[in-house]
C-alpha cells in the first residue's frame, strides 16, 4: 500500500512539473523577420538612395494574456547610387599653378550594419497588434571613389583629351574607406497576423549612419514593411 501511495505521489508530481513546464514553453515563440522600405533625412542625402532591406530572428516571451517582450537580432544592408563628384572640363584657362590638378571623379557610398531591437508587444485581438521599444545598431559606412586625375603644368589648354605637353600626367583614380557608428534609437509598428505562422508588419525606426570622405554622422528616420515567418 506504501509503495502505491508513493507511486501515485510520484505520479502526481511528474504531471505537475511537466504541465508547468509545457506551460512556459508555450509561453515562448521564436521566428524571421524578411522585409525592407525607405529612409529620409541625412542619411538619404549622403547615400543618395532611400532603400533598405533586412532580416533577423526574433524571440518572444509572453508576460500576460494581452502582452509580450521580444527581442531580436539582424542585418540590414542600405545600398547607395553613383555621385558625380567633380568632372574635368574640355578646355582649361591657364592657371599659373604648376602643378595645377583636375579630376573627373565618381562616388558610390554604401552601408549595412547589425541591428538588435527589445520590444514591448501589446496583443490587441488575436490578429492584430502594437509594438514599441528601443533599438541599437552598429552600421559601417563604405564610399568608393573612381575616374581620372589630370595633371597639367598650369597653362590654358583648349583640348583635355588631347595629348599635349601642357598635361603632365593621367592617372587613375580607386580610393575607398570604411566607418563604422553605432547607435541608440527607437522603433514602433503595427502588426497583422495572416496566420498562425505568418504576419505582416509595418514599423517606424531611427537610424544613424557615417561616411568616411565626408566623417559626419547622418541621421534618418526609416519605414520598413516586413514579413514575419513564426517557428
Amino acid at each position: 500500500m506504501k509503495s502505491r501511495t508513493n507511486t501515485l505521489r510520484l505520479t502526481l508530481a511528474a504531471l505537475i512539473i511537466g504541465t508547468g513546464l509545457c506551460a512556459q514553453e508555450s509561453a515562448w515563440s521564436s521566428g524571421m523577420r524578411f522585409g525592407g522600405g525607405f529612409h529620409t533625412g541625412g542619411m538619404k542625402e549622403a547615400l543618395n538612395a532611400s532603400q533598405h532591406f533586412g532580416f533577423g530572428y526574433e524571440l518572444g516571451y509572453k508576460l500576460a494574456p494581452k502582452g509580450m517582450i521580444v527581442a531580436d537580432l539582424g542585418v540590414r544592408w542600405y545600398p547607395g547610387k553613383q555621385i558625380v563628384i567633380s568632372t574635368i572640363p574640355r578646355s582649361v584657362p591657364a592657371t599659373g599653378v604648376n602643378p595645377t590638378v583636375y579630376e573627373a571623379r565618381m562616388r558610390k557610398p554604401e552601408a549595412m550594419g547589425a541591428e538588435g531591437h527589445i520590444k514591448y508587444r501589446y496583443l490587441m485581438s488575436e490578429e492584430m497588434y502594437l509594438q514599441g521599444g528601443l533599438r541599437i545598431a552598429h552600421n559601417r559606412g563604405k564610399e568608393t571613389d573612381i575616374g581620372t586625375r589630370l595633371i597639367t603644368d598650369g597653362t590654358a589648354i583648349s583640348n583635355t583629351g588631347a595629348n599635349t605637353a601642357a598635361i603632365l600626367a593621367v592617372e587613375t583614380i580607386a580610393e575607398k574607406d570604411t566607418e563604422f557608428t553605432t547607435s541608440l534609437g527607437v522603433t514602433a509598428g503595427f502588426g497583422y497576423r495572416l496566420t498562425e505562422m505568418l504576419a505582416l508588419e509595418t514599423n517606424i525606426f531611427t537610424n544613424q549612419v557615417k561616411l568616411p570622405f565626408s566623417g559626419e554622422k547622418k541621421n534618418a528616420v526609416a519605414f520598413e514593411v516586413s514579413l514575419n515567418v513564426r517557428f
